[in-house]
């Protein structure tokens, strides 16, 4: 073989395995541009159905929403070398094991994050800035509601990560999808004219719970053979 072969080999191989990582980190891609999609969409919807206090409060959930998620993109990092380790061991006990606890850290993050939020919601306004008395008054409420989609946030991106590091790539890009755009883009579009205005900060809580049903479902099936 001669250098122009073996530089033709060495060229396919990189495109090849370009693919593979390019496909394999897709879905977190589909996640990291998910805040500033959706922050877009409810800034809309808000200042043509409620007004700029409501939107003022929405600034401060979103922050908050962000914060929960890069929680939640730490249980999956954490994870992903463990998994990816053991699937070339091909060690499916411990796998499994490291999924169970990624499960359960991030049910413990969510509870912990919507009983806060449910708890406090003055304080957390109060935090992040200084309110009119309208937004002061709109905020409680608007936070228990939006808060609540909180509860699956860290379970559905584990789940996203998790689908990555096992290679199950179709799976993990159709959870993004699902969760990141359509299910959450759809809703915000759809709920201000079917149940009314107030329904917009039941958007995410809908689309997580959906998404978290569709990922209990995929993460559980029967991926490997023993």
């Amino acid at each position: 073989m001669n250098i122009q072969d073996d530089f033709v080999c060495e060229l396919a191989a990189f495109f090849k395995h370009g693919k593979e990582i390019i496909a394999i980190g897709f879905s977190s891609f589909i996640c990291s541009l998910e805040v500033g999609f959706m922050i877009v969409l409810f800034n809309n919807q808000i200042m043509r159905w409620l007004g700029s206090d409501e939107l003022a409060v929405y600034g401060v959930a979103s922050n908050l929403f962000t914060l929960v998620q890069t929680f939640s993109y730490g249980i999956g990092n954490g994870a992903q070398p463990i998994v990816a380790e053991n699937l070339g061991a091909r060690q499916w006990g411990r796998i499994r094991e490291t999924r169970n606890l990624g499960c359960i850290t991030a049910a413990v993050i969510g509870g912990a994050a919507v009983s806060v939020s449910l708890l406090f919601p003055s304080k957390i306004i109060g935090f992040f800035m200084n309110p009119s008395n309208e937004a002061a008054a709109a905020a409680p409420s608007i936070l228990r509601k939006y808060f609540l989609c909180l509860l699956f946030v860290p379970f559905n991106v584990f789940a996203t990560y998790y689908l990555q590091s096992v290679k199950q790539i179709k799976k993990s890009v159709t959870l993004s999808i699902l969760r990141c755009f359509l299910l959450s883009g759809l809703f915000v579009s759809i709920f201000p004219v079917i149940f009314g205005a107030d329904s917009i900060w039941f958007v995410m809580v809908s689309a997580e719970c959906i998404t978290a049903v569709t990922a209990v479902f995929l993460i559980t099936r029967k991926i490997f053979s023993a």
